[in-house]
């Protein structure tokens, strides 16, 4: 029988060959800051101890199964009214 969600917990990171980028800067950013900051492309970053580290983007898999959860979600809070 397959479980999905014993095939979520296999996926990691480094099986998917991702790599975290962090940006280097001159000085640690706050985090207003991080909040404000626009370097005029589509990247994405998070904020770690005042530096910024480059997103990867969504892979075809965690579109499908935010689909997924989205759709049953809402047909839960459907059956629940």
């Amino acid at each position: 029988m397959y479980d999905p969600a014993a095939r979520i917990n296999v996926l990691t990171i480094q099986e998917q060959g991702w790599k975290a980028m962090t940006v280097a800067t001159a000085k640690k950013m706050t985090f207003e800051e991080y909040l404000t900051y626009e370097d005029g492309s589509d990247r994405r970053y998070e904020f770690n101890d005042g530096e910024l580290v480059e997103m990867s983007p969504a892979t075809a898999f965690h579109n499908v199964l935010m689909m997924f959860f989205s759709f049953y979600l809402q047909l839960e809070i459907n059956q629940s009214k």
